[in-house]
């Protein structure tokens, strides 16, 4: 009855137990660890959301910043030390079963006299530590996604043509970033502004995506370059 009330509440943040090398007790520690801070800040947040469809869990120390312009579906779960700043366009949305690990750093706007889009995050996708998600232009990944570790999305890129002013006064340019279904990206990659990665690709750990990949292919290096085809 216990390993079956303890799948079920785990089930909620989409992960299972292993009964076999885990004892209960580190389990009870584990369980409490990860959801008691969370609850109660799921029912304070809950008023606060645009749109919450269900279980949310928020960890220690993370920060929601324009908590109006965040919806979340089902079953997510924000990890220790995270900071989210909302404000935007279109907000922030996440879909169901959203996993964002910790202090991974979500910003759209740094100028409120030129808001970002905002950023899209669809169901089941895993976002590592430390990820950087700047989305000026808008930011979407699609759903089943595996983002690694140190991952940075930058959608934004400064203009610098003009030699005879600052690159500060000369503006930015927002294209954008589509990451497709079934995508892993590797540790430490960083995706620039205007990039489409296609559906079911791996980009390999610390590669520097300049350019659309296309579907199921694999990527590696800097700038990235498709060295295969998954099918």
């Amino acid at each position: 009855m216990i390993k079956f009330l303890m799948n079920n509440i785990l089930n909620k943040i989409n992960k299972q137990i292993d009964f076999n090398s885990i004892g209960i007790l580190d389990i009870v520690k584990y369980l409490f660890a990860k959801l008691y801070p969370g609850i109660f800040k799921f029912i304070f947040y809950k008023f606060l959301l645009k749109k919450c469809d269900g279980l949310f869990i928020v960890g220690s120390r993370t920060k929601i910043v324009f908590k109006n312009k965040l919806s979340v579906g089902k079953n997510c779960y924000i990890a220790d030390d995270c900071y989210i700043n909302c404000l935007s366009k279109q907000g922030v949305i996440l879909g169901d079963r959203v996993t964002i690990r910790e202090k991974a750093w979500l910003q759209i706007t740094s100028d409120l006299s030129n808001l970002g889009e905002g950023i899209m995050i669809d169901s089941n996708v895993y976002i590592g530590p430390n990820a950087i998600l700047g989305a000026a232009g808008l930011l979407h990944i699609k759903s089943g996604n595996q983002i690694g570790a140190n991952v940075q999305f930058i959608a934004e890129n400064h203009i610098f043509e003009d030699g005879n002013h600052s690159i500060a006064e000369q503006g930015t340019i927002r294209k954008g970033i589509i990451v497709e279904e079934n995508c892993w990206i590797g540790n430490n990659a960083i995706i620039l502004d205007g990039v489409k990665i296609g559906e079911g690709s791996v980009i390999g750990a610390g590669s520097v995506v300049t350019k659309s990949i296309e579907p199921f292919s694999i990527a590696v290096g800097n700038p990235a370059k498709v060295i295969k085809k998954r099918i």
